[in-house]
C-alpha cells in the first residue's frame, strides 16, 4: 500500500510540475531564409496557451545598425539586452515574438564575402530588408500566431527596416498589423549623421579652423555618396570607419531612404517612442515629424507620440544627453507603452 500511495504521490508532483512548466513561455531556436537564402538565426518566444488551436498575437522585434544579435547586443563591447526584454514583457501579456541575429553578426562569418565590392552587396541595404521582410513573413506564417495580428517593433535603424517592410508589403493579404517605432528618425539620416558629427566637434575643443576643416570634408564625403553612391573623397582618418568601400551602398541607402515617404503608404496604427535624452535621434526634431507623416495618411489608422523622459536611445536610464544609456532595464514609461498599444492594438482587436 506504500509503495502504491507513493506512486501516486510521484504521479501528482509530476503533473503540477507539468501545469507550472505550461504556464511558462516558451523559447525556441528558429532558422529562415533571409535575402540571398542566407540561414538566418533567431528566437521564438511563444506565450503560454499559444498553438495552432489558440494562436496568439506577435510582434517582430528589428534591431538597430552595426553587427546586433537578437537581443540587441553588440558583443563583448555593447550589452542592452533590449530586445530580450521586451520580447519577455510581452510574452507576460500574450504576445509571441521573433527576434534574430543580423547578418552582420560574427556568428555568419563563414557567409561573408572577401571581395571589397562583394561585401559592399552583401551589407548594402536590400539584403536586411530582405531578411526583416522574411522574418516577418516567418512570424505572420507560423502555425501558433495570428496572421492578422502581427506587428513589428523596430529600434532605431530597425525602426526604418520596419517602414521599409511595411511599405513593401502593404498591399498583401496580411500585412504588418501596425508599427512601434523606436528611436527611429524622422529624416535622412544624412542629416542625422551630420548632427551627431558637429555635435561631437563642438564638444572636442578643436579650433575653429581645424572643426571647419573637418566638417567641410564630412560634408564632402556625405554628398558624394548621397548624390553618386560612390567616395573618391579624402576623408579623415576618425571617419573610415564609417565612410570605406566596404559602407557606400548602406550609406547610400541611409542618406536616401526617407522616412516620410515610406510612412504615407504603410497601413495600420502606430505608435513613436523617443528618449527624451536620446543623443543620436532627436526628440524634438525627429519624433513630432514622423508622427505627422503617419498622421497624413489615407485610411485614419490611429498613431502615438511617447517621449519618455529621463531615456536614452537605447530606451535606458538617462539622466542627462550625456549619460550612456546603455544598461539596465528598459525604462518604465518605454515598457508600459508598448504593453499598452500592444494590448490595444492586437490583444483586444479579435
Amino acid at each position: 500500500m506504500r509503495a502504491i500511495h507513493s506512486f501516486h504521490v510521484l504521479i501528482a508532483a509530476l503533473a503540477l510540475t507539468g501545469a507550472a512548466r505550461a504556464d511558462e513561455p516558451v523559447a525556441s531556436d528558429v532558422t529562415f531564409k533571409g535575402h540571398g537564402d542566407l540561414v538566418l538565426h533567431g528566437t521564438l518566444l511563444l506565450p503560454p496557451g499559444a498553438s495552432a488551436e489558440h494562436p496568439a498575437p506577435a510582434v517582430l522585434l528589428l534591431p538597430g545598425s552595426g553587427p546586433t544579435d537578437r537581443d540587441g547586443n553588440q558583443r563583448p563591447a555593447i550589452i542592452t539586452d533590449l530586445l530580450r526584454q521586451i520580447a519577455e514583457r510581452l510574452a507576460k501579456e500574450g504576445v509571441a515574438s521573433l527576434r534574430f541575429d543580423k547578418r552582420a553578426v560574427l556568428r555568419y562569418a563563414a557567409h561573408w564575402p572577401k571581395d571589397m565590392a562583394a561585401i559592399a552587396d552583401y551589407f548594402a541595404w536590400p539584403p536586411f530588408v530582405g531578411d526583416a521582410s522574411a522574418a516577418f513573413v516567418y512570424l505572420r506564417d507560423h502555425e501558433a500566431t495570428d496572421a492578422a495580428r502581427v506587428a513589428i517593433l523596430g529600434h532605431s535603424e530597425g525602426g526604418l527596416l520596419a517602414l521599409n517592410v511595411a511599405y513593401d508589403l502593404a498591399d498583401e493579404p496580411n500585412p504588418p498589423a501596425g508599427l512601434i517605432l523606436c528611436g527611429t528618425a524622422g529624416r535622412t539620416l544624412d542629416i542625422v549623421l551630420r548632427e551627431q558629427i558637429s555635435r561631437q566637434v563642438d564638444r572636442s575643443g578643436i579650433s575653429d579652423e581645424a572643426r571647419s576643416k573637418y566638417l567641410g570634408a564630412l560634408e564632402e564625403a556625405i554628398a558624394e555618396v548621397r548624390d553618386k553612391g560612390e567616395l573618391t573623397a579624402s576623408v579623415p582618418p576618425t571617419l573610415r570607419t564609417l565612410f570605406n568601400p566596404s559602407t557606400v551602398k548602406l550609406l547610400h541607402a541611409y542618406f536616401t531612404v526617407d522616412p516620410l515617404t515610406l510612412s504615407a503608404r504603410v497601413r495600420g496604427p502606430a505608435i513613436v517612442i523617443n528618449g527624451e535624452h536620446d543623443a543620436q535621434i532627436s526628440a524634438e526634431r525627429d519624433a513630432p515629424r514622423l508622427k505627422e507623416a503617419l498622421e497624413k495618411r489615407e485610411g485614419g489608422w490611429p498613431v502615438e507620440l511617447v517621449i519618455a523622459p529621463r531615456t536614452s536611445h537605447n530606451l535606458k536610464p538617462a539622466e542627462t544627453m550625456d549619460s550612456p544609456g546603455f544598461t539596465g532595464p528598459v525604462t518604465n514609461e518605454i515598457m508600459e507603452a508598448i504593453v499598452k498599444w500592444t494590448r490595444a492594438r492586437l490583444i483586444q482587436t479579435r
